[in-house]
């Protein structure tokens, strides 16, 4: 892609035959204008859609690093080009959009897959598969050898195969459930919300307000069957299209603002999404927002930070032991049969066991006393409301507002400590102190309302 150039100007060449030369040269924003002008005459049309049509089409491949050495090619700024070349005549495309269980758990593999757990799915697939069939290969040549099996061998096989699908079988069952829960905690007639596409940004107008994620180098895009993705740092909330939403226009207006030249959006196009919208779902109306029911402005201190970061490396360390462990079994085993020792099978296992929890809270309690120091890590604010429990936060104070909703439905528990109170639901945990609620009273009858006490 080559730089846009701007000729030197010739006072002579603009000027008719008749008219005299004043002296007064054009603005750069003059130039400019003619520039862009030039660029789209027709007979240049064809080359831009064709080109436009052969990055739509990009299919697997990695977008991401490739639009970024081009983005650094440009001159200018892109959001400034936008602006002079809209002129704010156009009106913003609005489509409604929502989305089922199944829609959302299949965009958050997706993600997953590009952002998450899952990119190095495959390459653990292939290297079990590869590990086996050269283990599995070993006892087949040593029993060939010498007429029986080796039962330490036999042993190998065995932890390697489980191993391998309890490592793969665990991953991917936790994408799958933590989709299904984060959809359910976060179900408000179904993700209903109406899209704004600008070539400065994205918008979805939701029940509690709207969700703007700007086309800067923040923001990826994840394109797949399924639909289309944005997610961006300091957003906590992503905005989501799925196929069956998507009309053909909505679809081109999405693709011509991504794709765009000096768009510094990184792009991941997994495959093409089909537009399976003919026209638009029908539109609601937007409840006017819940009436707060209780509200708590929360500032943790610094030992309560540590506590809560702590307590979920715990959690994370816990809910990770059947891969874990697994792992231990399968250098236990190795080490077993170099030694040809039992007991340093169990020496072994305990000893990564433990290393293992020891990293693992050693990496908690470095993330707490980072936390501790980072702006805005210590407030937040804890609303109740009909539908649930919603917390705000800021990552800092030039960044928007995030907002996570938990339906009552997901709640699973409701604890009242000593020193703090805990909603615990949809694998999450809300950790408020007690000398930040005001109105305790109030909160345990509002808590009680919603979320009954299971006998």
């Amino acid at each position: 892609m080559s730089k846009i150039t701007i000729p030197p100007f010739d006072p002579e060449e603009k000027r008719g035959a008749d008219e005299p030369f004043d002296g007064t040269l054009p603005s750069e924003v003059d130039v400019v204008r003619e520039l862009m002008a030039d660029m789209a005459e027709p007979e240049e049309e064809p080359e831009i859609q064709a080109e436009l049509a052969a990055l739509d089409g990009a299919d697997d491949s990695d977008l991401l690093d490739e639009y970024e050495d081009e983005v650094e090619e440009l001159d200018g700024d892109g959001e400034d080009e936008y602006d002079e070349e809209d002129g704010g005549e156009e009106t913003p495309l609005s489509t409604p959009v929502n989305m089922t269980k199944e829609e959302y758990v299949a965009m958050f593999t997706a993600f997953q897959k590009v952002l998450g757990s899952l990119r190095t799915f495959s390459m653990m697939l292939v290297m079990f598969i590869v590990y086996i069939v050269i283990i599995g290969g070993s006892t087949i040549a040593m029993f060939v050898q010498t007429g029986q099996w080796d039962p330490l061998m036999l042993l190998l096989n065995v932890v390697t195969i489980a191993t391998g699908a309890v490592t793969l079988g665990v991953v991917r069952r936790r994408v799958t459930k933590n989709a299904v829960q984060t959809y359910e905690a976060g179900d408000i007639d179904g993700y209903y919300g109406e899209i704004t596409v600008t070539p400065q940004y994205i918008e979805k107008k939701v029940y509690d307000g709207a969700v703007r994620i700007p086309f800067d180098e923040r923001t990826v895009y994840i394109e797949d069957t399924c639909g289309m993705q944005f997610v961006s740092q300091g957003v906590s909330r992503g905005i989501v299209i799925p196929a069956r939403c998507a009309t053909e226009a909505l679809s081109a207006d999405i693709r011509r603002a991504v794709f765009a030249p000096n768009c510094r959006v990184r792009r991941r196009v997994i495959k093409r999404m089909p537009s399976l919208a003919a026209e638009p779902i029908p539109r609601q109306v937007f409840e006017e927002a819940p009436p707060t029911l209780q509200e708590v402005a929360v500032r943790y201190e610094p030992e309560e930070i540590r506590k809560i970061v702590t307590d979920a490396g715990w959690k994370n360390y816990v809910s990770s032991l059947p891969i874990l462990g697994s792992f231990a079994l399968l250098c236990g085993t190795l080490t077993a049969m170099m030694e040809e020792s039992i007991p340093v099978f169990f020496v072994t296992v305990v000893g990564i066991m433990l290393a293992l929890l020891l990293l693992s809270m050693f990496s908690a309690r470095s993330k707490a006393n980072a936390a501790v120091y980072a702006p805005n890590a210590l407030t937040m604010r804890v609303i109740l409301n009909r539908y649930g429990v919603a917390v705000e936060a800021q990552a800092t104070a030039d960044t928007p507002t995030n907002r996570v909703l938990t339906r009552w439905q997901t709640l699973t528990r409701a604890v009242e400590r000593a020193d703090c109170v805990e909603l615990i639901g949809a694998g999450r945990m809300i950790r408020i102190p007690k000398r930040c609620i005001l109105d305790l009273d109030g909160f345990r009858q509002t808590v009680d309302a919603h979320y009954p006490p299971k006998a």
